[in-house]
């Protein structure tokens, strides 16, 4: 299968079976696992890889990221076990959940592995945290078998979304995947076209202050390419950096005090957002209430949508940014992520 976008693994169907690639995200040209996928366990498949007999029944996930695609593949009922379930803002998987018939598995960065023997799972979807990878499929201490989803570490936006047909694969559901994927593509180069009449851009500065530490994404990162998609101005735009950029208060408050718009601020309220640093009162944005954070679909629990079901809807976020920084292109249009803080 061709894939449009996504970088961090390739897909071969081959006569009797299909076979993916898992790429190192920091090293594509390393391949750091192979799945063959089968359906039946007559079918012979070379011995350097991980057989998996295709649809799976019983998974276990480890990221709220992982939901979605899940969800648009109709498959939330072979969800078995989630990690940090208080971060769940899926009401299907949620009432699954509260239900008995979803398990909890503790922190994703400490499985309950006594728990994850018992629910048994055919596969876990869990990906890698870091560079630092050390692959250990077939999991001595529980009996499961791994499988790594590294949407995360995509450079775009579509990139993340296309790993729907990785994850679809596992169901025997790349054909439906596909499909959804493709819908998805035109929706976004439709809004895209909308951009084309654009010609003085707004300036935008986005994140928080997190710790004394002000990350701003990189201009290779996935959150920089959509800025550039989206027609603004952003200072680091010509950035080679694929992740964050750590700055510090008094850089941010020098390169963007006087920028149109802020993206992604943490609060929802602008009288908070001062309470939390007075500087932020120094902000143009903070002055003229151009401020936005992306917690329209956001529960008390802190379960915020938009990194949940936002990984699959590119097309959804691009219009988001596009009503914050050019509303008149989006005259009636309700956003579903974004919200322009009060």
């Amino acid at each position: 299968m061709q894939l449009c976008y996504a970088q961090g693994f390739d897909i071969y169907q081959h006569q009797e079976f299909i076979e993916i690639q898992l790429f190192n995200p920091w090293k594509h040209e390393q391949v750091v696992e192979t799945y063959y996928l089968v359906k039946s366990d007559t079918v012979i498949t070379p011995e350097n890889g991980i057989r998996i007999k295709i649809p799976v029944h019983r998974i276990a996930l480890t990221s709220v990221t992982q939901y979605e695609f899940i969800s648009l593949i109709d498959e939330c009922n072979s969800i078995k076990g989630i990690c940090s379930p208080q971060l769940t803002y899926n009401s299907t998987i949620d009432s699954l959940y509260k239900a008995g018939k979803i398990s909890n598995l503790g922190d994703a960065f400490n499985l309950n592995k006594e728990r994850l023997m018992m629910l048994a799972p055919d596969v876990v979807f869990s990906t890698f945290y870091n560079d630092n990878i050390s692959v250990d499929v077939n999991n001595a201490s529980t009996g499961t078998i791994t499988i790594y989803d590294n949407e995360w570490t995509e450079s775009t936006i579509l990139a993340r979304a296309e790993w729907i047909k990785f994850v679809a694969a596992f169901y025997d559901k790349l054909q439906m995947a596909d499909s959804i994927f493709n819908k998805i593509d035109s929706s976004y180069k439709a809004s895209l076209s909308k951009l084309s009449q654009i010609v003085e851009r707004k300036s935008v500065m986005i994140g928080n202050n997190f710790r004394g530490t002000w990350y701003m994404p990189g201009g290779k990162s996935y959150m920089g390419n959509l800025l550039r998609d989206a027609k603004a101005s952003y200072l680091y735009e010509n950035d080679s950096t694929l992740g964050s950029l750590a700055l510090n208060f008094e850089q941010v408050l020098n390169d963007f005090a006087d920028c149109d718009v802020w993206l992604n601020a943490p609060v929802s309220n602008i009288g908070i957002l001062i309470q939390m640093d007075e500087r932020h009162a120094l902000f143009r944005p903070v002055k003229s209430g151009n401020v936005y954070a992306f917690q329209r679909r956001m529960k008390t629990s802190t379960a915020n949508d938009f990194w949940e079901s936002g990984i699959a809807h590119p097309d959804i976020i691009l219009n988001d940014v596009i009503w914050a920084l050019y509303p008149e292109l989006l005259p009636d249009y309700q956003p579903t992520y974004i919200n322009r803080c009060e």
